[in-house]
């Protein structure tokens, strides 16, 4: 694995781990949309939001997260799964696309091959 791939893997995983650990409190679309480049607080919005069942609202954070950093694959993986929840299967399909080729972890790759085949199995 390269060293940019590194870097980028490390990134992701930190803002991972970041967004799942330090908002104690609910985070709010005012509180995003006053800091709409802090990655950490958009990834931690959307996981709020998938948990609640607001897939748009996390669909529309991870979107948001992604046009700022477009390599974060994890984030990208996760897109495609909300919008696949969405039942957007053609968008889940093209957000997998821009992963083919990538360098990503064994459970990335996992899940996108599992995601894939959900994906080719309703469509």
């Amino acid at each position: 694995m390269d060293t940019g791939i590194k870097t980028i893997t490390a990134i992701t995983a930190a803002l991972m781990i970041s967004a799942t650990a330090s908002f104690a409190d609910p985070i709010t679309f005012e509180d995003v949309y006053a800091a709409p480049d802090n990655a950490a607080l958009n990834l931690a919005y959307a996981n709020q939001e998938i948990s609640k069942g607001d897939l748009l609202s996390a669909a529309n954070a991870l979107e948001r997260l992604l046009l700022s950093q477009p390599n974060l694959d994890s984030v990208r993986l996760l897109y495609a799964k909300v919008l696949f929840m969405l039942d957007d299967k053609a968008a889940a399909a093209r957000e997998l696309d821009v992963l083919k080729g990538r360098s990503l972890s064994p459970e990335n790759a996992q899940t996108m091959n599992r995601l894939k085949k959900q994906i080719g199995a309703t469509s």
